[in-house]
């Protein structure tokens, strides 16, 4: 990821307090309906640059491999179907993430090219896999 994995609750207060005041992001957080309790969040926003609505999530280690990754995908697209009437999406993986392939497969997105990732501190750059579709 492109950043590092919060150790404490202040460092995740800091972050809810950036993301409060980003208006052109839509942030989620994912509840695993079975027991209440937080698996991942993600993020969906729109790239006029692009000119598309570019997704992005993570979930928990242990929660990786059940199709939580898809559905959510799928839920953020629709939610800005409906509500801002998106029909262009588009996202990315740090390109050894063969899992996050399969979901951009799964939610309609199709290869594009490859990019690159750099963590928010510059210490490390990854090769990124492109990926846009329509609804």
């Amino acid at each position: 990821m492109v950043y590092t994995t919060y150790i404490g609750i202040e460092q995740v207060k800091k972050w809810l307090v950036f993301v409060e005041k980003d208006i052109s992001t839509y942030n989620f957080g994912f509840e695993r309906i079975s027991d209440g309790k937080l698996i991942g969040s993600g993020d969906i926003g729109f790239n006029s640059a692009k000119g598309c609505w570019e997704i992005g999530y993570n979930f928990r280690y242990d929660c990786w491999g059940m199709g939580y990754a898809t559905e959510a995908v799928k839920a953020m697209m629709n939610y800005a179907h409906i509500h801002f009437g998106a029909r262009k999406f588009a996202s990315s993986h740090c390109e050894p993430n063969l899992a996050s392939e399969k979901v951009m497969k799964k939610c309609g997105l199709h290869f594009v090219g490859y990019g690159k990732f750099q963590k928010l501190d510059g210490s490390i750059q990854m090769r990124s896999m492109e990926y846009e579709g329509e609804m």
